[in-house]
């Protein structure tokens, strides 16, 4: 559904400027007070330096590309394409912006062609975040829209492998229907964000509680580093394969091969390995161990409902047995 404005609701400054204006229409000038919900697919704060930018612009040169709407019915607006512009001359404190007028009467159908429209277009011209991304694949899958996994990757153009990366994280969200907390909102909303972690922040709601307190991001390294290759941070594109995008990522093209272990001369035995060199190790992999016991524990809190009382009972004994074996003195 549309967006309260009554809420501050600032949608990314990112795409506003090279908006074009058909030959044929003509803007007329509205109340920004008449503008009353706002079509935001991205659902991402825009930054406010750049509203400030985009506001001493305006002031400097005039709007170039008006902001277009659909009227309510009731005298009042709904915002297609501007919000930023909108933002800006509210910081210039006008009473009213130019704007294209769709005329057509305001409906659910008419909502969901504009959000569909929007999401296409925002996807092949800004260079979405996985936050921005996540959100827009949110908007298309709810009402009005109601857009299944094929659909939102035709509206976005997105390869089967880059789709079903994105999926997955999504469906995660969904299921456990819980937010992000905001310190990994708007970590995700950075160039840095990857989707590895993104995945298990998703699975895992300890993670994300850790990053929160400490700022530390979950360690995703491989059981074997000679045979498995951490996930690049190089970005990969939302449209093309192979061409860079932020907010995604995609394995090294030119990953190490594995190294045969070194020559030994016959009837020498190899030095054991340092006992430091074990500690680490074990530690590492203790690690790993418990980020994944931290996932199958969450997945397990959000089906424990459905679950038959014997079999609960059966999971609450493995986990006591599991708890005092660990505890046990060695």
């Amino acid at each position: 559904m549309p967006i309260n404005l009554d809420a501050t609701d600032t949608s990314t400054a990112l795409g506003d400027f090279a908006d074009a204006a058909d030959d044929d229409r003509v803007a007329v000038p509205i109340p920004l007070a008449a503008i009353t919900r706002c079509i935001q697919v991205c659902g991402v704060d825009a930054k406010p330096e750049d509203i400030a930018e985009l506001a001493a612009n305006i002031d400097d040169v005039g709007l170039l590309h008006p902001i277009e709407v659909n009227p309510n019915g009731d005298g009042t607006y709904t915002l297609i394409k501007g919000n930023s512009r909108r933002l800006a001359f509210l910081q210039l404190k006008r009473e009213t912006i130019p704007a294209f007028v769709d005329p057509r009467p305001s409906s659910e159908e008419l909502l969901a062609e504009f959000i569909r429209a929007q999401a296409s277009e925002n996807a092949h011209r800004k260079h979405l975040t996985i936050l921005e991304t996540l959100n827009t694949i949110n908007r298309l899958t709810e009402p009005p829209c109601s857009c299944g996994r094929n659909q939102v990757g035709r509206i976005m153009r997105l390869p089967e492998t880059t789709l079903k990366r994105y999926w997955k994280v999504h469906r995660t969200l969904r299921d456990r229907g819980l937010p992000w907390l905001p310190q990994v909102r708007s970590w995700l909303n950075t160039p840095n964000a990857t989707w590895a972690v993104a995945a298990a922040f998703a699975a895992d709601r300890g993670l994300e509680r850790v990053f929160a307190a400490t700022g530390e991001l979950p360690d995703l390294a491989p059981a074997d580093p000679t045979t498995e290759a951490r996930p690049s941070a190089e970005p990969v594109s939302a449209t093309t394969p192979g061409s860079p995008e932020r907010g995604t990522q995609m394995a090294p093209h030119n990953a190490p091969a594995p190294q045969p272990p070194p020559a030994t001369t016959r009837g020498v035995t190899p030095a054991p390995t340092p006992p430091t060199e074990r500690a680490e190790s074990s530690a590492a992999r203790g690690r790993r161990l418990l980020q994944r016991l931290r996932r199958l524990l969450a997945e397990l809190h959000n089906v424990a409902a459905d679950l038959p009382p014997e079999l609960r009972e059966e999971i609450r004994a493995a986990l006591a047995d599991a708890a005092s074996r660990l505890m046990a003195p060695e």
